[in-house]
């Protein structure tokens, strides 16, 4: 029965883990994304750039990533931005799925 029970706890702290990594991982792949944009030219490439990186992570179910990149685009970018906003939405709607 002890066996039994350290097996649960260790399975459990092994999922926690590997959630974690996983968000850590989403978070680090969002923030390259919108490193790699501030190095274009002007603001509509990085919005073009950041629209297609925010459209691969969704189309990659990494809906995480693809929340910050749209976010980021409003906030920073362009806050009309109509692409970005469907985008949050539609990465907002599956997170909350």
């Amino acid at each position: 029965m002890k066996r039994i029970l350290t097996l649960t706890v260790a399975v459990m702290i092994m999922t926690g883990s590997l959630a974690y990594a996983e968000t850590q991982m989403e978070a680090l792949a969002a923030k390259e994304a919108i490193a790699q944009a501030g190095e274009l030219a002007t603001v509509e490439q990085q919005v073009e750039y950041l629209l297609k990186q925010g459209e691969a992570f969704f189309e990659n179910q990494r809906f995480s990533e693809a929340r910050s990149v749209a976010e980021y685009i409003l906030l920073k970018l362009d806050n009309e931005q109509e692409e970005a906003v469907q985008l949050l939405s539609r990465a907002n709607q599956n997170i909350k799925e």
